[in-house]
This record gives C-alpha cells, sequence and structure tokens, in this order.
C-alpha cells in the first residue's frame, strides 16, 4: 500500500515538473522496496533516483542514494559493492560538511567492518563517529555507537573497554 501512495506521489510530481522531488520520492520507493525485501526493485528505483540527482546536480541527494545502495548491497552478502558506495558518500557528505551524515556513514561503514570480522576498522569508524555525534549533540546515535563500541572492544578482547562503553549507554 505504501509503495502504491509513493508511486502515485512520485506521479504527480512528475507531472508538476518537480524533479528533485520526484528524485527523492524515487528513493523512498527504494527503502519501501527493500524494507520489503524486494531488492532487484530497491535497486532499480535507488539507481533512478542517483541518475536524476546526478543529472540535478543534487549533490546531498546523490549522496544519501549512495547509502542507500550501500545498504541493500550489504543486505545482499556485498560487502565489497556496499563499502564502495558508502565511501562514495561518505566524501560527499564531508565536502558538503553534513557532519552528522557523515557520523551514520561512518557507523555504517564501521558495522559492515565489524560483520567482516575486521574489528581494528570497525573501531576507528565507530570512534570517530562517535566524536562527531557526540560534538553535534546526538544523544540517541552516540547511544547506539557506544553500543557498537562496546562489541567491537569485546571482539577485540578488550573487556574492560567494552564494559565502559557500555556502561556509557544512556
Amino acid at each position: 500500500r505504501a509503495r502504491s501512495f509513493l508511486q502515485q506521489a512520485f506521479d504527480a510530481h512528475v507531472a508538476l515538473g518537480e524533479r528533485v522531488r520526484a528524485a527523492g520520492v524515487l528513493g523512498d520507493l527504494g527503502e519501501a522496496n527493500r524494507a520489503l525485501g524486494d531488492f532487484a526493485k530497491a535497486i532499480s528505483c535507488h539507481e533512478r533516483a542517483l541518475r536524476a540527482q546526478e543529472a540535478l546536480g543534487d549533490r546531498a541527494g546523490v549522496a544519501r542514494t549512495l547509502g542507500y545502495l550501500g545498504i541493500v548491497r550489504r543486505a545482499l552478502g556485498d560487502p565489497t559493492g556496499a563499502l564502495a558506495y558508502y565511501e562514495r558518500a561518505l566524501a560527499i557528505h564531508d565536502a558538503l560538511g553534513e557532519r552528522g551524515r557523515v557520523a551514520r556513514t561512518l557507523v555504517n561503514i564501521g558495522n559492515l567492518h565489524e560483520s567482516s570480522g575486521e574489528y581494528v576498522e570497525a573501531l576507528a569508524c565507530h570512534e570517530r563517529a562517535l566524536a562527531m555525534q557526540e560534538a553535534l549533540g546526538d544523544r540517541a546515535g552516540a547511544a547506539t555507537t557506544r553500543l557498537n563500541l562496546g562489541n567491537v572492544c569485546y571482539a577485540l578482547g578488550e573487556h574492560a573497554k567494552a564494559l565502559r562503553c557500555m556502561e556509557q549507554v544512556h
């Protein structure tokens, strides 16, 4: 049902010539398809959104869509593809000064490294993300990142540090 409404919104934006909004709705359609497990449609929507955002010069939209494509690639078991998308998104968010999105992308990269057993790389990503989240006052993001740090520290055998991370979650 959500996909139907999103499709109607997309069609309306196209009819009105609202290309930026239409591209954004394509991204929303991609996320709806991903949530429903239809990864082929998710990729199709995100790739269409990406092409439109690139044509419009919407760098922030491009970065968000690259991040979404990374999430889909990770869900499909393609860590190399996911990392490539995340790194492209990270570079754009950083260039645009979008520190909150930089932090979220670093968390995604850290989680990807953690799931691949690359704990040192995961630790570095999560520590960078946490510093940004704290500076931005993003308490919810920082709490989640501290949990991630605790898990990574535990996997590295740094149990006291893992416990400290977990105790700081609030």
